[in-house]
């Protein structure tokens, strides 16, 4: 992973695969660290460095692309600390007439990453992280309303440089991605292994 995105892998830096990673989760983030890219851990719920304790408030996951730049709690980070989160893929969750919600794993159709747009801060000496989110395209908007800024390979740098103007990734993606049905089973968050991104017959 620290190959494909010309980063350095921080030393002790090592997560074991998850397949149904949930809010609080570490999970690997591409960062800028002056010249350098860098591949890091971090806490999956976005915490600001002013918030009293590590538990005492919300530490949304996501941030909505399209207020985010004016935001207090997420205003700093966009300006100041923008990162990739690469991925398999992500899951989005179909309303149906009846029973659960029917969860869709949505990846790229060639099998690669997929690089979401991201920002992180610190809280004392954790760092936390969130996704921006912004309106679906052809592909997730039949299933949810929203769905992660994915970022190309050659807007990477672009993305991680803040003097970029977040307009530029405030559009749905046209990225080429498949939804598969997957179980219901992803929607217990203690539930994990590569069977949850398989499609479901049962899902049909």
């Amino acid at each position: 992973m620290a190959a494909q995105f010309g980063a350095t892998q921080l030393s002790g830096t090592d997560l074991p695969p998850n397949w149904n990673v949930a809010p609080t989760q570490q999970v690997f983030v591409v960062r800028q660290s002056d010249s350098e890219r860098v591949l890091d851990a971090m806490r999956w719920g976005f915490v600001p460095a002013w918030a009293k304790s590590l538990d005492s408030g919300p530490a949304p996951i996501n941030a909505r692309v399209e207020t985010a730049e004016v935001k207090p709690m997420f205003k700093e980070a966009v300006q100041e600390r923008r990162c990739l989160i690469p991925a398999d893929g992500f899951y989005e969750w179909q309303k149906r007439d009846r029973g659960p919600k029917q969860p869709y794993f949505i990846r790229r159709s060639d099998g690669d990453l997929i690089a979401m747009a991201g920002i992180w801060g610190t809280w004392g000496d954790i760092r936390t992280c969130a996704i921006l989110t912004t309106e679906p395209n052809t592909v997730v908007a039949p299933i949810h309303n929203r769905m992660p800024v994915v970022i190309s390979e050659d807007e990477w740098a672009d993305w991680l440089d803040p003097n970029t103007d977040l307009s530029e990734v405030m559009r749905p993606r046209s990225c080429d991605l498949v939804a598969i049905p997957v179980s219901t089973r992803v929607n217990n968050p203690k539930a994990n292994g590569e069977s949850l991104i398989e499609e479901s017959a049962a899902a049909q």
